[in-house]
């Protein structure tokens, strides 16, 4: 998101789940639970409900990035969660940067 929350949502707008023409990047988590709700992977990762395998898809189509490969890994390290990701993308650097900060 622009405040740089870690967001679960597929698209990279809200159009198809809210009829809503807020782009995710360009908003605030704020402003998109205003109009439809998204769970933050910070949530998904302490949620007792949540299975104990999952897959996380970035959704990246820059090769620089804003980091977000570094604050999933802080935020993994530091809920300190059992739980397995598989994490996958259709940008391969996304899956080079992450697997160097979080090797296991």
């Amino acid at each position: 998101t622009k405040d740089r929350e870690i967001i679960l949502c597929h698209d990279p707008d809200l159009k198809r789940l809210a009829n809503s023409d807020l782009r995710v990047s360009e908003s605030t988590y704020r402003e998109l639970c205003e109009v439809a709700y998204l769970p933050r992977l910070a949530d998904l990762l302490v949620d007792p409900q949540t299975p104990d395998f999952f897959n996380v898809e970035i959704k990246s189509s820059r090769l620089m990035d804003d980091g977000i490969e570094r604050r999933m890994a802080e935020l993994i390290n530091k809920v300190s969660t059992d739980k397995k990701i598989l994490f996958s993308s259709f940008n391969p650097i996304c899956l080079w940067k992450l697997s160097q900060w979080l090797p296991e």
